[in-house]
């Protein structure tokens, strides 16, 4: 599933709506059911059939069904705005040395020059061998 961008702003605002929707509907249906009259401003006391409420009721839950599934398809995605565009430690493959992203020029390796240099999570899915290596050397050290 696809999930339309919005702003989060919208976002809330609409969140909001539909949460005091369901509540007043919800409350209505509430009084309505167990005392057959609801009092309104506008209208003073409104006299309610019980089947009157029970359509009531299920106004209120497809008004949260309803919201469950706005909340879920056009939620705004927040991972993206905080993922940074390069990463933060990189490896070359060739002479296996660590680098901070910063100090590379182009993303190339300072000792090999035209060897582009790995994100350290995706050195290690390439070559998961060496991370094993590592956590046992890493084990020996502690004991």
């Amino acid at each position: 599933m696809k999930k339309i961008k919005i702003n989060e702003l919208i976002f809330g605002i609409i969140c909001f709506i539909i949460f005091i929707c369901f509540f007043a509907t919800f409350f209505t249906a509430i009084i309505a059911i167990f005392f057959g009259e609801v009092p309104t401003k506008t209208s003073g006391i409104v006299k309610y059939s019980f089947s009157d409420s029970i359509n009531i009721l299920f106004v209120a839950i497809f008004t949260a069904i309803s919201g469950f599934f706005f909340i879920k398809f056009f939620e705004p995605k927040k991972t993206l705005k905080n993922k940074p565009k390069h990463p933060q430690y990189t490896k070359c493959p060739k002479c296996k040395e660590v680098f901070n992203y910063k100090e590379l020029i182009n993303g190339k390796c300072k000792n090999c020059k035209d060897v582009d240099t790995v994100d350290l999570e995706e050195y290690f899915e390439k070559y998961p061998d060496e991370l094993k290596e590592k956590e046992k050397n890493v084990n020996k050290k502690e004991q």
